[in-house]
């Protein structure tokens, strides 16, 4: 695959027919006179992207598109990272000896090995927009549970579970810090300074022992505690499910109120919201969470008033608008100056409250904070055209065009002009081809094969790919008769180019 997105990406496409009156799609050099030249842009979920840039395994710890990390990104008024290039990713893999094959690679402001496409900007990786909002979605709800669960009456077995999380938690917290405290010791650096040594004496390996024993120590103690946290944790996911089945319980009631609002209970309390759900809700806060008001009021503490529950409501609602604003402008099918302000207006706001409220700023909503903006601005294309669903959509569109009478088979009867016309943008989409607005005469713009509006837009976590564009260099003509170069009996078919062309001002 990577060869083959390497042709295309130093290649134009090539609509041409052969003897048998197929049309076929062929790579020919950047300067012949017709086709498509290629853009190629990477999507798919953060951790994707991050193995694709060579930070496989850091998704979490460092920023994939700037040299920020979360304690830098955290503060509001933070100063850019410096942008992430292929060119300084070999460099750090160079400058630090990094090398993927071995067990102890060190690793480098999250660089652990060379860019699977080196060959491809940093800046045509997209950000994951159906990614995102899921995992910002997924992030305030939990938030808003951990809320709930300090209003509303619980049983002593429950509080004792939630007792002995606490204490986990703090001895595990206790032993991490412990263990950074050594890390950055003498001894610490004593210990580094060591095992990279590679010609060590018998002192030195004795030495080393030593070190290397406290080390250890400190954090099995820490990982004994997260594993107890763990289970605790697992005790109450326990407890609350069993809960559902009761119906004088909170967690009974919860659960029927979301499935009265159409949503699955599975998704709720224990699970993660998928992306239909958390497009749903984002669109509708006030409906979702203001109308479980009066489940709140029903079970909550005695002492706790009832201005208490109305302001975790508001807040959450807020919140959820704030990010709504963001998600649905950063995915707008149109770029105006308008829209441009608008965006971002609506990251500063949602950021802000996303502080305000003590939720973490994680990678995700570090990329909107620091990123969306500029994509936005920067990319060749509406950011519609190339984020999760839009590519899904056309792998779909793809099969069922696959699926039809004629296509694809030298055997079958003569293909019409029209099953030709979807035998081409067939050809594309096997190459994962997706495509955006009209060409314009002053700059090349991508080239639309289908229509977006056709079929409803799916909602599936696990789409990533290679999105590849299309921009037109120059439109073949109707006198484009001779052969190609290097085309041997394939030959430009100009009359399926006039009709891609219509379609696509219809599109645009």
């Amino acid at each position: 695959m990577t060869q083959d997105l390497k042709l295309l990406n130093e290649s134009k496409l090539v609509l041409q027919r052969d003897q048998d009156g197929f049309i076929q799609c062929s790579p020919m050099p950047q300067d012949h006179p017709n086709g498509f030249i290629i853009d190629i842009f990477q999507t798919g979920d953060i951790k994707w992207l991050a193995m694709l840039l060579g930070m496989e395994g850091h998704s979490g710890c460092w920023c994939i598109h700037c040299l920020l990390s979360p304690s830098e990104w955290k503060p509001e008024n933070h100063t850019a990272g410096t942008p992430r290039t292929v060119e300084l990713i070999n460099q750090t893999v160079v400058t630090h000896n990094i090398d993927e094959h071995t067990e102890s690679n060190p690793r480098y402001r999250g660089v652990s090995s060379r860019p699977v496409f080196d060959f491809l900007l940093v800046s045509s990786f997209v950000l994951p927009l159906l990614h995102i909002r899921i995992g910002i979605f997924n992030d305030i709800d939990n938030w808003f549970q951990g809320a709930v669960d300090k209003i509303v009456v619980k049983t002593e077995e429950e509080r004792q579970i939630l007792r002995s999380i606490h204490d986990c938690h703090t001895m595990y917290e206790a032993a991490r810090s412990q263990l950074q405290q050594f890390i950055a010791s003498d001894a610490g650096k004593e210990r580094d300074r060591l095992n990279r040594r590679k010609n060590r004496t018998q002192n030195e390996e004795v030495r080393l022992t030593e070190l290397q024993v406290v080390r250890d120590q400190i954090a099995r103690e820490r990982d004994s505690w997260r594993t107890k946290e763990t289970a605790a944790k697992g005790s109450l996911k326990s407890y609350q499910t069993k809960q559902k089945g009761n119906n004088s319980s909170f967690y009974y009631a919860i659960n029927e109120y979301w499935g009265s609002q159409g949503k699955h209970k599975e998704s709720y309390h224990g699970g993660a919201w998928n992306g239909n759900h958390a497009k749903d809700v984002l669109r509708d806060p006030d409906r979702f969470y203001g109308g479980m008001r009066d489940v709140l009021l029903e079970f909550k503490e005695g002492s706790i008033p009832n201005e208490t529950v109305d302001t975790l409501l508001s807040s959450i609602v807020e919140l959820l608008k704030a990010w709504n604003d963001v998600f649905r402008l950063f995915g707008s099918k149109t770029r105006t100056q308008q829209n441009q302000t608008d965006l971002a207006a609506a990251i500063t706001k949602a950021v802000k409250l996303h502080r305000e409220l003590g939720l973490s700023v994680t990678p995700k909503v570090h990329l909107i904070e620091d990123h969306a903006l500029h994509q936005f601005i920067n990319m060749p294309y509406p950011l519609y055209y190339l984020i999760e669903e839009f590519v899904e959509q056309n792998h779909q569109k793809g099969h069922n065009v696959e699926e039809q009478p004629g296509f694809g088979s030298a055997e079958k009867s003569q293909p019409s002009a029209r099953t030709c016309q979807e035998g081409s943008k067939r050809s594309v989409q096997k190459s994962k081809a997706v495509t955006g607005p009209t060409p314009r005469p002053s700059h090349r713009q991508s080239i639309p094969v289908t229509n977006s509006e056709q079929a409803p837009r799916p909602e599936r976590e696990d789409a990533q790919d290679s999105v590849v564009m299309a921009r037109h260099d120059s439109m073949c003509r109707a006198d484009s008769s001779g052969d190609a170069a290097g085309a041997g009996d394939l030959q430009d078919d100009p009359t399926t180019n006039r009709r891609l062309e219509g379609t696509f001002d219809r599109l645009g």
